[in-house]
């Protein structure tokens, strides 16, 4: 009782009864209090007694004295459950819960110092070996913090050692830790001038959104609850989160992608008779067009259905097709590769002609082929031939299915 023991000590003798503690000296005997005999046996108490004390009693008749017998008192009951006060039994991930322990034992008392506790994932019991525990006491009744960094349910397990060494475990109820929780409105991304921006925004008003692009540094949205988020290339991965200031939620990430082809246009130049030259202007309003381009180029005529394998594939925003059939309609296309995204555009330009040689009875043009003077000498007549254009002149006499001649602009 209060950690302390007592022992009744009888006799059925009819002499006084002495006893001493921890010792067996002359001085220092004391006189046990015998009760009234009952069935030839008298009794009596000794008190305030210790764990691991040693009581030594004999019997005198006031002059004379026997050999003292003794016992040794001993504390073999292990402590109670301790009291275990939780402040909470659920929160935040960091948020700080307390649990005020007190431990109870009811023989030799509580050893506050090698009471131990520990606070894990496991339900059951840990059993009593001091080493499975890692947290310590200074003094019974003490409130102490619980870790609560890692999500998940977990529970205090206390060790209560008592001044015999007994011990006995305790478990607390069930603790969960869980994570800010709420929801992120996050919006597509826009492109502008190279680089992208998301609106982000949430209803939860006891929480403000930050945000992190790639490994950086996290900051807080500008606007707390709703804002932009700006700045943002090709490939960038934004992290976002709701926060109170000191625990945070979990994440929510978006890649920033531009899934846009790039704009393509063709236009075509110096069209002759036998060449079309094709220019070609691509933009991206997104990521921007890489720094290297690769134009390949396709040519049909535009009474064919399919383009068949390109006919060039080269580095340069421009390129003439030549060998081809004068007045004879065709369709080019240009596949450019690529933004920076790596997106490829495509553009198409279609019913271009090749141009047609002025004269004959098709196609004449007023003065591209001129006939001068008719004149005679030697029953043989001659006349001159000239052209207002850059082509050369041939010719055949009496028929158009043999040998043409060559005549110089302005022969005859």
């Amino acid at each position: 009782s209060n950690e302390k023991a007592s022992i009744e000590v009888s006799t059925n003798t009819e002499y006084r009864m002495q006893y001493q503690i921890n010792g067996t000296g002359a001085d220092g005997w004391k006189e046990v209090n015998l009760g009234e005999e009952s069935a030839g046996t008298r009794s009596g108490s000794i008190t305030n007694l210790n764990h691991n004390d040693i009581v030594n009693v004999r019997l005198t008749d006031g002059t004379n004295y026997g050999e003292p017998t003794s016992t040794t008192i001993k504390d073999t009951i292990n402590p109670a459950q301790a009291e275990i006060s939780l402040s909470a039994t659920e929160a935040i991930a960091g948020q700080t819960i307390t649990a005020q322990v007190t431990h109870i034992d009811n023989e030799s008392g509580v050893n506050a110092g090698t009471s131990k506790w520990v606070f894990n994932a496991q339900a059951t019991n840990i059993g009593t070996d001091e080493g499975s525990y890692t947290g310590t006491f200074t003094n019974n009744g003490e409130t102490i913090n619980i870790p609560t960094s890692t999500i998940g349910t977990y529970y205090l397990h206390v060790l209560t050692v008592d001044k015999a060494g007994n011990k006995q475990e305790t478990i607390s109820k069930a603790v969960t830790i869980r994570q800010i929780e709420g929801n992120i409105s996050i919006g597509s991304p826009t492109w502008e001038n190279g680089t992208a921006k998301v609106e982000v925004s949430t209803t939860e008003e006891d929480y403000t959104i930050e945000y992190k692009i790639n490994e950086g540094s996290w900051v807080e949205l500008p606007g707390g609850t709703s804002g932009t988020i700006e700045g943002l290339q090709e490939g960038d991965t934004v992290h976002i989160r709701l926060t109170n200031g000191e625990q945070v939620g979990e994440e929510q990430t978006i890649e920033i992608k531009d899934e846009i082809a790039p704009s393509v246009v063709v236009t075509v130049t110096n069209p002759d008779t036998s060449k079309l030259t094709a220019n070609v202007k691509a933009e991206d309003k997104e990521s921007g067009m890489a720094e290297s381009l690769t134009y390949t180029y396709y040519i049909k005529e535009s009474s064919v259905q399919d383009y068949g394998e390109a006919e060039e594939s080269n580095n340069s925003n421009t390129y003439t097709f030549s060998g081809l059939k004068q007045g004879t309609s065709y369709d080019i296309k240009v596949e450019v590769q690529g933004d920076k995204a790596g997106n490829k555009g495509t553009g198409e330009i279609k019913n271009q002609s090749t141009t047609t040689l002025p004269g004959g009875e098709t196609g004449v043009e007023q003065g591209a082929i001129s006939f001068g003077k008719v004149t005679w000498s030697n029953e043989a007549a001659s006349t001159s031939i000239s052209s207002n254009t850059s082509y050369t002149i041939q010719y055949q006499i009496n028929s158009t299915s043999g040998e043409w001649k060559g005549v110089a602009n302005g022969g005859s």
